[in-house]
């Protein structure tokens, strides 16, 4: 795959602009002045899992024993789940009114940004491009 086609596979899957309501639900109890901060923070967290997983995707595929095909249809599954969850809407990541904490990780880094669909389809990606490599070598 090129880039521009990973690239638009994985925006669809993190769906930014669906997410924009849930971020100002959860933000909405943070001090104006901070929320910059911490969204910069979640997106840095978000960004170090997508790159770990890329990085170590095939290493975490052959540590837990499963093969390719596996993570598709547990990747398809979570995918089905998700739009079922869209089309019978409920309400999700509502904090607390007691709670004055700032949310670290969860919910914004995970599973919002990287959620278990981006990590299969990331695991997917990496395991793929090291399929392809190692098929480079042995024709060359």
């Amino acid at each position: 795959m090129d880039f521009f086609s990973i690239f638009i596979t994985l925006f669809l899957i993190m769906d930014p602009f669906g997410n924009i309501p849930i971020f100002l639900s959860v933000l909405e109890k943070v001090d104006p002045k901070r929320r910059r901060k911490v969204l910069i923070r979640e997106l840095f967290f978000a960004l170090f899992i997508i790159i770990i997983t890329a990085l170590a995707g095939k290493h975490i595929i052959s540590f837990l024993g499963l093969r390719q095909e596996s993570i598709s249809i547990a990747g398809g599954i979570i995918l089905f789940l998700i739009s079922i969850k869209m089309i019978f809407p409920y309400q999700m990541f509502k904090m607390q009114d007691d709670e004055e904490t700032e949310p670290f990780i969860v919910p914004l880094a995970i599973p919002l940004i990287v959620g278990p669909s981006l990590l299969a389809v990331m695991l997917l990606f990496s395991s793929a491009h090291a399929l392809r490599a190692n098929i480079g070598e042995t024709i060359s």
